[in-house]
């Protein structure tokens, strides 16, 4: 994902990009709640403290994710329409 993402970046560098992404809206506090929500699941599920810190790893793992495949998506979505002009 982080090449194909730098794909796209060095392909729209000449170019605005337009954030094609306008509908992520979501609160600080919603995440918080969220994430003391798996906390308390994560202790309970996966044997206590420890299980619960080796689980933040994976948290920012995903969290990373997901932040590259937003980016992905919107520089997709850009250069299909830089593509088309």
């Amino acid at each position: 994902m982080f090449f194909v993402n730098l794909y796209f970046k060095i392909k729209l560098k000449d170019v605005e990009i337009i954030d094609f992404n306008v509908n992520n809206n979501i609160s600080l506090k919603f995440t918080i709640l969220l994430f003391l929500v798996f906390q308390v699941v994560d202790f309970y599920y996966e044997d206590g403290f420890i299980g619960m810190i080796s689980q933040w790893f994976m948290y920012w793992v995903m969290g990373i994710m997901s932040v590259l495949i937003m980016n992905l998506i919107n520089y997709y979505k850009n250069y299909k329409y830089f593509q088309g002009k």
